[in-house]
């Protein structure tokens, strides 16, 4: 959770800004064929119906998912499906991995990747996945916020792939704490149409917001970013900062905005639940723990002006 110092921001006060953000058919029915006229010949049948897409509007089978599939998963002929890790199923619906160690990694196939400077070493059969070695009854998987963060081996699932993870789990903890005008609130507080601070037209300001999400989570590891003086931010790799990447991406030493990045650590989440909300601003961005990050609910990061780290 974002156990934050004790410094929230004054009433009325707005954020100091700096850093350079940026967040950011029905199956058609085949005509009956006639019948054979006398001495002639026979009518020809329709076009074949063409299935309906899947559940979740991605490329799939024709059988639909029930229930529909969980965001960042696609229907995959009645089979929730997460195409970025799926080894039977990479990029697209039964497209799978071929080779003795199989790596699918956002989509699209390769050898399992292997951090050779980092003094790993493979012995017999075993195969180099990420700082660790595998054998050959394991994977080499990335799951997305669930018990795997980078590429690491495990035992296959079920249907002999990686696990799907949970793509669509990208917010933070119920409590990170969210500048506003009347001092930081914790998130899970906030509703539609609650003020909060904002870079909106290249200045910040107190705009309300649009939407809030709140997402049920299982398994769940999220970034535990440690910021300078001490404040804490714990959230889903996949989120969005505000310039455009996502913090499982960052490092100590990088900058959120005006904040710099002192400690970067996975670690196992506490809640049932993760949080989002959306600013009614231009770029949808909003102040965490002092840090201007991104939304997943909209916005667009080219609106967040640039500025030097550490102003």
């Amino acid at each position: 959770m974002a156990t934050g110092g004790a410094g929230g921001n004054a009433a009325g006060g707005d954020p100091a800004s700096g850093g350079s953000p940026s967040n950011g058919g029905n199956p058609a029915s085949g005509g009956n064929g006639g019948a054979p006229a006398n001495g002639g010949a026979p009518a020809n049948g329709g076009a074949p119906a063409n299935g309906g897409g899947p559940a979740t509007g991605g490329a799939g089978g024709a059988a639909p998912c029930e229930p529909a599939c969980e965001l960042g998963l696609d229907c995959c002929d009645g089979v929730c499906r997460n195409l970025a890790n799926d080894i039977n199923n990479c990029g697209a619906c039964f497209d799978p991995c071929e080779g003795p160690t199989p790596f699918c990694d956002n989509g699209e196939c390769g050898p399992p990747p292997c951090d050779a400077g980092g003094g790993v070493v493979c012995l017999g059969t075993q195969y180099c996945c990420a700082t660790s070695c595998c054998e050959l009854d394991e994977l080499c998987c990335v799951v997305p916020a669930g018990p795997v963060g980078p590429a690491a081996c495990v035992a296959p699932n079920d249907e002999g792939s990686c696990d799907p993870g949970c793509p669509g789990c990208k917010c933070a903890s119920p409590d990170t704490p969210i500048a506003t005008p009347h001092g930081e609130r914790p998130i899970a507080d906030l509703q539609v149409g609650d003020l909060v601070y904002s870079m909106d037209r290249g200045e910040v300001r107190a705009v309300e917001i649009a939407a809030v999400n709140r997402v049920e989570v299982r398994d769940h590891r999220v970034v535990r970013a440690l910021l300078r003086g001490g404040r804490v931010l714990e959230i889903s790799a996949l989120h969005p900062t505000a310039d455009g990447r996502v913090f499982g991406g960052l490092s100590a030493g990088d900058w959120l905005h005006s904040e710099r990045v002192e400690q970067v650590s996975t670690i196992v989440y506490q809640h049932p639940y993760t949080y989002d909300i959306l600013p009614a601003s231009d770029s949808g961005t909003y102040f965490a723990a002092g840090a201007l990050i991104g939304s997943t609910l909209g916005g667009d990061a080219r609106a967040v002006p640039e500025c030097a780290p550490g102003r």
